[in-house]
C-alpha cells in the first residue's frame, strides 16, 4: 500500500511538472510576442495565441482588482448570482481538475490512509515512539518545505510563476505535515487525557457528512447574498473567528444529537439508501442490518 501510494504521488508529480514546463514555454513565447509588439512587428497566429493564453492564465491565477471586485459584488448580490460564480469553479473542479489532479490526489491519500490503518497507526495501537517519530520527522520535513515555499512566494511578490512553481513541492510539504498531525493526535489518544474533548471529536467524526453539509450551509448564509453577504468583507484573521464558531457549534451539537440518535441525519439517509431499507434512527430501536456489520460499526 505504501509503494502504491508513492507511485500515485509520483504520477501526480509528473502531471504538475508537465504543467510547469507548459507554463515556462508559454511564458517564453509570450515574451517573444511582446518583444515583437514593441518593435511593431506583425505577430504570427502562433504568437497571438501564445500571448492570449498567457494573459488568460495569469488572469486566472492572479485576477485584476476590477475582476475581483466584480466577482465579490456578484457573490454578495443574491444566491442566484453567487451560484453563477461558484458553478463555473465547481464545473472546472469536477471535470478538468478532477482528471488531472483530483483522482491522483484522492487515491494517493486513500492508499496512504489504508497503509496507516493496517500498520495500526490510525487505530491508536502503534507505540508512543512511533507516534513521536511521526510528529517530529513529519513536522520537521513538512514545515521546512512549507517555509521554503512561502519564503520564495513572498520574495517573488506572489507572482503566478512562483505560485505554479510552488506546486512542484506541494506534496513534499503537505504529506509529512499531515503525518505530523497524525503523530500528535496518536500521542494524545494514547495519553488518554482530555477524554471529554476526545469524545466530542469522535462524535463530530461519526457525523462527518452531516457536519460537512452543515458548515457548507452556514457559510452559504454568512458569506453569500442568501444571507449576510460577508464575502470579501472580512480580513484573513477575522475568518478564523468564523472557523472557531463553526467548530464550537459542531463539537456541541454532535455529542448532543448522538445521545438520542444512532446516526447524524445525512449518515442515516446515506445508510438507508445503502441497505435499501429504513434504518433505525433513535437509540433503543432494533437494528435491521446484519449483526456482523453492526459490530464493525461499533
Amino acid at each position: 500500500l505504501v509503494i502504491c501510494a508513492t507511485v500515485v504521488f509520483s504520477l501526480q508529480a509528473l502531471v504538475t511538472s508537465a504543467e510547469w514546463l507548459h507554463y515556462q514555454r508559454l511564458h517564453d513565447a509570450a515574451q517573444q510576442a511582446q518583444a515583437a509588439q514593441i518593435t511593431e512587428q506583425t505577430l504570427s497566429l502562433a504568437q497571438q495565441d501564445a500571448l492570449e493564453q498567457f494573459v488568460e492564465l495569469n488572469e486566472e491565477f492572479k485576477p485584476s482588482r476590477a475582476s475581483q471586485e466584480k466577482m465579490i459584488a456578484r457573490v454578495q448580490e443574491s444566491y442566484a448570482a453567487a451560484f453563477g460564480v461558484i458553478s463555473k469553479r465547481t464545473w472546472y473542479s469536477q471535470t478538468n481538475f478532477l482528471f488531472t489532479h483530483g483522482l491522483f490526489d484522492s487515491m494517493s491519500m486513500m492508499l496512504l490512509g489504508m497503509a496507516l490503518l493496517r500498520l495500526g497507526v490510525l487505530r491508536g495501537v502503534a507505540s508512543a515512539r512511533a507516534y513521536a517519530l511521526l510528529a517530529i520527522i513529519g513536522y520537521a520535513a513538512g514545515l521546512t518545505v512549507n517555509l521554503f515555499e512561502t519564503t520564495r512566494l513572498e520574495a517573488a511578490g506572489f507572482s503566478v510563476e512562483a505560485l505554479i512553481q510552488s506546486y512542484l513541492t506541494y506534496d513534499l510539504g503537505r504529506v509529512p505535515t499531515t503525518l505530523g498531525h497524525v503523530g500528535v493526535i496518536g500521542l494524545a489518544c494514547r495519553a488518554g487525557r482530555l477524554p471529554s474533548l476526545m469524545r466530542a471529536f469522535a462524535a463530530v467524526g461519526r457525523m462527518a457528512l452531516t457536519n460537512y453539509l452543515a458548515q457548507s450551509f452556514i457559510c452559504l448564509m454568512v458569506f453569500t447574498g442568501a444571507g449576510l453577504s460577508l464575502y470579501g468583507e472580512l480580513e484573513r484573521r477575522e475568518l478564523y473567528y468564523v472557523v472557531a464558531a463553526i467548530w464550537a457549534l459542531e463539537l456541541g451539537w454532535s455529542g448532543l444529537w448522538l445521545r438520542w440518535f444512532r446516526f447524524g441525519p445525512a449518515e442515516w439517509l446515506w445508510r438507508s439508501l445503502t441497505y435499501w431499507r429504513m434504518q433505525p434512527m433513535r437509540r433503543g430501536q432494533a437494528r435491521t442490518e446484519p449483526r456482523v456489520i453492526a459490530s464493525n460499526d461499533r
